[in-house]
């Protein structure tokens, strides 16, 4: 459809309040169709109900980056955006990554084959290392090496990622021993994909790969996680905090049960092997039908 093509679909998108997921792949879109999807998605307040975007295989590039950065930062319903096969290369990346920064629903972003290196990574893992959301990470078939590796494995231990995907970029056996530094040190990653290694000693490779193996089995065993309810006018907002006191959830609700709340957080962490939810005072909340206002008292809000 190109980018005229994208003109009409941000015609239609700037009068729809009910589009759940938008997918156009494979479209000739570049940075002008992608801004003008972007703008139209920022600028309609009744569309509350877009989840996911996928703009694959297209020819968007840093120009285009700038707008759906503008649209992360403004964005509050949007949950995954794919913009895997374009040309965002390391501007493009660092752009997505200022809005990433300030972003509070995106929970995953694919970037896969955008020629990104390290400066993009660089500019990434600054996002990460803010504790927003995110909990996927695709950014196989790059350009990043050993050195853009060391800023994401020491970005993961301040970050709530679940999952990263590094395969086929250039990493060798330092980057690696990094990584798993880095999932060492954090308590909600459980996925990390590195295929295509770069000059891994054979009779090293093994114990390299069961050492990270071993760290991301860690955080899939027993997690506990503590809920807070806050009274906002009629409604309850609801947070979750891992051990390190990092964000894992925040909901806004009339109430919710226990036990949709135990599935919620399990999504949100990677669903490890045991999950506990405490309350503030280290009381075991059971995963029960019931309310979780039954065994939570909100406090007030603040203006």
């Amino acid at each position: 459809i190109g980018d005229h093509g994208s003109m009409q679909v941000a015609l239609a998108l700037g009068q729809n309040s009910s589009v759940i997921t938008l997918r156009l792949n494979d479209n000739h879109i570049g940075d002008l169709g992608a801004g003008l999807l972007a703008e139209a998605l920022q600028k309609n307040r009744r569309l509350q109900t877009l989840s996911s975007l996928s703009i694959t295989r297209n020819r968007i590039g840093p120009g285009g980056a700038v707008d759906l950065a503008v649209l992360l930062t403004a964005n509050a319903h949007l949950t995954k955006l794919d913009l895997g096969q374009n040309s965002l290369a390391d501007e493009g990346a660092k752009l997505l990554a200022q809005g990433l920064a300030s972003n509070r629903c995106l929970l995953s972003l694919d970037l896969q084959c955008n020629r990104i290196s390290n400066g993009g990574a660089a500019g990434l893992a600054a996002a990460i290392s803010n504790g927003i959301p995110l909990r996927e990470l695709h950014l196989r078939d790059n350009q990043i090496d050993d050195a853009g590796v060391d800023l994401l494995a020491g970005a993961l231990k301040f970050s709530n990622l679940v999952l990263l995907d590094l395969s086929f970029n250039r990493i060798t056996q330092r980057g690696l021993l990094h990584l798993t530094e880095g999932v060492e040190e954090s308590d909600t990653i459980t996925s990390v994909t590195c295929l295509s290694l770069q000059h891994l000693p054979p009779d090293r490779h093994q114990d390299d790969l069961a050492r990270l193996d071993a760290a991301l089995q860690k955080n899939k065993k027993t997690m506990v996680v503590t809920v807070n309810m806050v009274q906002d006018d009629d409604k309850l907002r609801v947070s979750c905090t891992n051990m390190s006191s990092r964000s894992i959830l925040e909901v806004e609700t009339q109430d919710i049960s226990l036990q949709q709340l135990y599935i919620s957080v399990a999504d949100a962490v990677g669903q490890p092997s045991e999950l506990s939810l405490i309350d503030a005072a280290g009381q075991l909340l059971p995963d029960s039908p019931d309310l979780l206002s039954q065994y939570l008292r909100p406090t007030p809000g603040h203006e």
